[in-house]
């Protein structure tokens, strides 16, 4: 897992990534929070309460930079980073697209078969491609069929079409050469925000492109719930890498 460009998780998140129940999930959570191995924070709401977001704290920080080799200077850069998360304007897209990929490892803990084998978060993703553009995610999925390394982009209902078009020509050169991604996929909020944004990603550009919407793919992660927009039947995240080559 890219842990620095996931800072934080919510308890529910961490429950499905490494816990079989709720409750013993809570109670090493509490546990963790009160020896400063974990801080957490909530967001401010309305009406209700908000999940916890559970990040590094000083403790934690030290055992990381030990096990990983990392400067504890560094580790302190992103401590004060994490710390300044509650006000950050993006953490709610942050926070749903880790929800994401922790749906498709919950999904391959139920599936042994399967394994993500690799959870890039936006900065490490950006500085592997070299590219201006910031993904929301790179992961490698494999399973008893092959393997698919997609680039993930989530769109939350609120970019305009263009932007949509822009993303989509920033990721074009990358998907050119040995090593390439196999696909480009887009999670829509709804289905109707689906159909829409397909008319706008028929584009000149020779790359596997693929559309689903977040409650299809939530409903069967690992199942045939991604539409190419070369194609007229949706297909499993695995099954994309096999139209890399027609679409080179």
């Amino acid at each position: 897992r890219d842990l620095h460009s996931f800072p934080t998780r919510r308890s529910s998140d961490l429950t499905d990534l490494y816990f079989n129940d709720e409750r013993r999930a809570r109670r090493r959570l509490i546990k963790l929070y009160r020896a400063s191995v974990l801080n957490r924070f909530r967001r401010p709401m309305h009406v209700g309460s908000a999940p916890f977001h559970y990040i590094l704290d000083e403790l934690g920080a030290q055992v990381v930079a030990a096990r990983l080799g990392l400067d504890m200077k560094q580790m302190r850069q992103r401590l004060e980073y994490d710390a300044r998360l509650p006000k950050n304007p993006r953490l709610e897209h942050h926070v749903e697209a880790n929800d994401f990929f922790v749906t498709l490892v919950a999904a391959c803990r139920r599936e042994p078969s399967f394994e993500l084998t690799r959870w890039w978060g936006e900065r490490t993703a950006a500085t592997h491609l070299g590219t201006r553009a910031r993904p929301d995610g790179l992961g490698t999925l494999t399973g008893p069929d092959g393997a698919c390394t997609f680039i993930f982009e989530l769109d939350r209902g609120t970019e305009r079409g263009d932007r949509l078009e822009g993303k989509v020509f920033s990721f074009d050169p990358v998907f050119h050469g040995d090593g390439a991604p196999d696909a480009l996929i887009f999670l829509f909020p709804t289905e109707q925000r689906e159909h829409w944004a397909r008319r706008r990603l028929h584009l000149p550009v020779r790359m596997v492109i693929a559309t689903s919407y977040r409650e299809l793919c939530e409903s069967d992660p690992l199942g045939r719930t991604w539409l190419p927009l070369k194609g007229e039947r949706r297909l499993s995240l695995v099954e994309l890498a096999r139209l890399k080559e027609t679409a080179t």
